[in-house]
């Protein structure tokens, strides 16, 4: 079988070259086909998606198009997108918002969820079936992390106190229907995430995927970063 983590690397080598590999400007042209028929699918940036060496049978990674369709907008341009991908053995997917294939990624792993890190599959989730164009999650892996997400971030410590008895670290648990994924996140607009959420997903032996989600809080820093786009 053909390394898919050396044929994405290969990719990456392309794209600095100028090319767009010919297999994912075939997948784009097939699954994004809005553009005129002598419109280019121009690829600009690959890089690898840090799962941390988790996905054994299938490469992560992000794409950055001249294409107006992907999942996120790169600003300030609306025309220029990005968006997740995945290169296995059974071809190319594109991930956000796409349940069936996220469930493929972890079929082909062929290992029960509870094997996996919690934090490294809650952050998968968050990122391929949570994302909102430039809407995204911050999974927190403890209290500390939200205490200190980030440079220009203060918490606001009466909004935490209505809701730190709910906080508990990202955990994966089997349970008679398969196995629960329980994490919480941060979420906003690119750096203005100022939503706690509370997020339950159930996966089913045959890897059907359920999800909740609940607001805890949507002031939960008192400040945010302010940066221009």
């Amino acid at each position: 079988m053909t390394d898919v983590f050396q044929t994405v690397d290969d990719w990456i080598a392309q794209i600095k070259r100028g090319e767009t590999p010919l297999l994912l400007e075939q997948f784009l042209r097939e699954n994004f086909p809005n553009l005129s028929p002598g419109g280019k699918y121009e690829v600009f940036i690959i890089y690898r998606y840090d799962d941390q060496g988790s996905f054994t049978s299938s490469c992560l990674f992000w794409v950055w198009a001249h294409l107006c369709e992907l999942e996120a907008f790169l600003l300030p341009s609306l025309n220029d997108t990005a968006g997740l991908f995945a290169l296995g053995s059974n071809g190319l997917r594109y991930l956000h918002h796409k349940q069936e294939e996220v469930a493929g990624i972890l079929r082909d792993e062929g290992r029960p969820l509870d094997k996996y890190d919690p934090f490294v599959l809650a952050s998968f989730f968050a990122e391929s079936l949570g994302r909102n164009r430039n809407k995204d999650h911050g999974v927190l892996r403890s209290e500390d992390h939200l205490a200190h997400y980030g440079d220009y971030y203060k918490l606001n410590l009466k909004e935490w106190e209505k809701c730190r008895r709910q906080f508990t670290a990202p955990s994966i648990t089997k349970v008679i229907d398969g196995w629960n994924l329980e994490f919480f996140s941060v979420y906003g607009w690119m750096h203005e995430k100022k939503h706690l959420i509370r997020h339950n997903f159930l996966v089913t032996p045959d890897l059907k995927i359920y999800s909740g989600t609940q607001v805890l809080s949507k002031k939960i820093f008192k400040r945010t970063p302010h940066y221009m786009y």
